[in-house]
Order: C-alpha cells, then structure tokens, then sequence
C-alpha cells in the first residue's frame, strides 16, 4: 500500500526468521514512523520518501511560518496526544501482569498461606470466605475472589482512598506494586535507547515468543476447559452471531447487561471484551516482507496485513469466549464485567482458578500478554519521541540527520514525566482512575482512531501518486 509499511503485523513465524536483523531495522526505520505524522508547519501528511527537489521545496514552504496550517493539524496533534495517553494506560496494564505472575507464584495473601494453587481463588482465604457460604455461588458464579484480588492487592484500593477534602491519597502505594511499575518504564526505556537497533531486536526475540506463549494457552484452554460446561456454542453464538446480546443480570430479567463483542473480529465495540482485545493488539509485530514494493505490489500490501491481523487477533477474543463458556452462567452474568479493561485480568483468572490449572499455564498467559504490551508501548515510545524531535528539528533521523543523544535526551524526558503522570494509576487511588481509563479506552478513543484515518485517506490520496 505504502513505502512507509515494511512491518506486516499478523503474518507467519516463517516470515520472521527469512529476515536478517538488517531488515528488521530498515524495516522499522519505515513503519517505526506512524502513518499520520505531525508536524505542525504541514498539519498532516503522510511520511514519504523525498527526492532532493521536494525536500527543498518543504524546507521553502516551512519558512512560510505555521500560518499555512492545515485544516487537519488536530488529526495530528489527537495522534501524539492518544500515544502519551495509551503509553500511560499500557504501563500500569503491564504493572498487573508482573503483579499477578508475582502471585501466581507466591500463594500467599499477606495474612494467612493457604496452600491452594491460586490464592484468590481458595475458599479457605481470609477474604474469600464469605463468598463461599452455601448457596452463594450457584446464584452468583463470577470471579468475586478475582476481583477483589486486582481491587485489593494488584490495585492497592483501601477502604478510605481520599482525605477530608475529598482530594485522593495518591502515593501511599506498597514497595510490590511500586517495583514492577518502575521496571515496566525502565525496559521500556531500554528497547528503545538506541531508537530502531534496540528495538527492532527486541521485535525479533519477543514477538515470536509473544505470540506463540498466546497461542499455546488459547489451545490449552480450548482443549481441557472451554466446554466443561457443555455452553461453548451457546456462548459461541452469543460472541459471533449477534451484534448485541442483552443478559439478564438476575432471574426476574428487569435489570439487563448488554454484551456488544467483536463482529467477527473485525468491529471493536465500546462494551465488554473490545478492551481485552485492544490490550493486545498494538502490537501483533512478526516481520514479512510484502510491505513495500513497486506498482501493483506498493498497492495491495495491505492484504496479507488486514487478513493476518484478523485472523491473529481471534486469539485473545476466543481465549475470553473459552474463559466465559467454562466458568460463567449466561444467565447469571455479573455486570461488573462490564470494566471492560479488567477482564483480561478477572475472568481469565477465574478460570483458572476454578479448575486449578498449573501455575505455568498463568504464567504463560500473563508473560505473553506482558511482552505484547511491551512491544505495542515500545513502538508508541518510540514513535512518539521521533515525532516530538521532528517538530523540533526538521527532517530529523536516529541514522542521517540528527545526533542520536537529542533523541535519548527527548527520551529520557519523555519517560520521566510519563512515569509520574501514572503513578495514581498503580497507587490506592487507582481506583478513582478507573472510570477515567473506561472513558478512554472504550469512548474517546473512537473520535481520535476517526481523526487519524480521516488524514490516512486524505494524505495517502495526495501523495499516492509518488
């Protein structure tokens, strides 16, 4: 489609390991730089490669000041402003993943070891005991120990979050917590040091690893435990048939939770399970070398990266489907499933909870979903600082332009400010924010995905031509 997709997102593991490493750099030296670019003396175009007569020409025109904007600079300046806000959003998603393979690990609650393989799925824990008085689960089959396990100790929430005045405590936050939030920024910081190199080594090494840790639990699961309770299709249906589903939350059917999944694996709706895909793909990154190309190819390259990216991203949505259908009733399915953030972190959990599954089996699952953030927040940093220093320096490149330390100064103010605008985020009073990351995530993230295709359509019509 364009020079600038040399990184095929979805394609075969063979198609990985064709490439040499330099490939992969020169590769993410193209697709490293997003499609909608910012700079504020054009508004938005799209990045291509210039001839020395139309780099001058762009240098002439920037000297005409920024009162030639485009129409289109807020498409561009919503770009920068949802990677800042996603790579704020990834870091604490990443700080749960490290949290609960900690866990997995270490089966004790901070008060009593129980000895059960999950600890926030045991009936002799301190907190889940009144959860399993009789008769209280078959009316309530939902992962209640789950979710006060990421409330109570992933989170941090305490029963007093905010002072008299109403304003939150927000750095009253345990070393556990704290830990794995500082060594989540501090690999980012390091796969993109040396801007495309680290990197694009990092995508070599992590995202055949990455994806074959998703592809073995999806397997795993559908294999032992999606039809335990023989409503796989019931649920199957639910997840691909309809658009919406309305699930009465209680017997009586007044009050009803609507379901609105994946159509097809296509269409990412605002309410349950479209967040739980959207974690997981910023980044399906094995590398092919379809993107690019002369005539006919430099046109249809889109293909193998619209038909790869659906059929790979089925993996976390059928993973969700299997971890629903094995451990929920429809007809008793809680509304808080509605957060829909959480439910990589509670329903998936649940299940394995509830079956006593192998530790292994969680740790693959929460390390596989940890290095696909990784490399979907690594892309965003770097992409994001590369379009800060292109503001600044016109034409800048880590390898011709510009000396590589004005781009690791950029970084390393980038990442610090970063770092603390998340710190409430993983702090007790994260849970004051999770209504800020609903609204996000799930609503105003559409009207900036708009904004930037809307300037993929119109810079990708001006310039095709080159």
């Amino acid at each position: 489609m364009l020079n600038t997709v040399r990184l095929v997102a979805a394609v075969s593991v063979m198609g990985c390991t064709q490439l040499s490493l330099l490939e992969v750099q020169e590769g993410l030296r193209s697709f490293a730089r997003p499609y909608i670019r910012l700079n504020l003396e054009h508004g938005l175009r799209t990045r291509f490669p210039l001839t020395e007569t139309e780099r001058n020409e762009d240098e002439r025109v920037q000297l005409r000041g920024i009162s030639q904007l485009d129409n289109f600079l807020v498409a561009g300046i919503s770009a920068l402003m949802t990677n800042l806000i996603k790579l704020v959003l990834g870091a604490a998603f990443m700080t749960y993943c490290l949290a609960y393979v900690i866990f997995t690990f270490y089966h004790c609650d901070g008060k009593h070891c129980v000895g059960s393989p999950y600890i926030w799925g045991s009936c002799q824990d301190s907190w889940s005991e009144g959860d399993c008085r009789e008769g209280y689960k078959k009316v309530h089959l939902s992962p209640l120990a789950e979710e006060k396990f990421l409330l109570n100790y992933v989170m941090a929430r305490t029963e007093s979050a905010s002072s008299p005045y109403g304003f939150p405590v927000w750095f009253s936050v345990p070393s556990l917590i704290i830990a794995p939030y500082f060594a989540v920024w501090l690999l980012l910081l390091v796969i993109t040091f040396t801007g495309y190199k680290t990197f694009g080594m990092a995508l070599y090494v992590l995202s055949p690893a990455a994806f074959s840790l998703l592809l073995s639990v999806v397997v795993t699961v559908g294999i032992k435990y999606a039809n335990a309770e023989n409503q796989l299709n019931d649920f199957a249906s639910r997840f691909y048939t309809r658009f919406a589903t309305h699930i009465p939350v209680d017997q009586s059917a007044w009050d009803k939770f609507q379901i609105q999944p994946l159509v097809w694996g296509c269409l990412a709706t605002f309410v349950h399970l479209s967040q739980s895909f959207n974690l997981w793909t910023g980044v399906f990154p094995l590398i092919g070398k379809w993107g690019g190309g002369q005539r006919i190819r430099r046109h249809v390259s889109w293909i193998p990266i619209l038909v790869g990216w659906t059929v790979m991203g089925q993996l976390p949505t059928l993973l969700m489907m299997f971890s629903a259908a094995s451990s929920y009733d429809p007809v008793n399915l809680r509304c808080h499933l509605a957060a829909d953030w959480q439910a990589p972190f509670v329903v998936v959990p649940h299940m394995f909870s509830k079956f006593s599954s192998r530790r292994a089996l969680s740790a693959a699952f929460f390390l596989g979903f940890f290095c696909f953030l990784l490399l979907a927040q690594g892309l965003l940093l770097l992409t994001t600082v590369v379009n800060v220093m292109e503001c600044i320096c016109p034409y800048f490149d880590l390898q011709f332009s510009v000396s590589p330390k004005k781009y690791r100064l950029c970084l390393f103010l980038v990442v610090p400010c970063l770092l603390i605008i998340g710190l409430p985020l993983i702090s007790r009073s994260g849970f004051y924010w999770i209504r800020l990351v609903d609204w996000y995530a799930d609503r105003l993230l559409i009207f900036t995905m708009a904004l930037q295709a809307a300037g993929f359509l119109m810079s990708y019509s001006k310039y095709r031509s080159q």
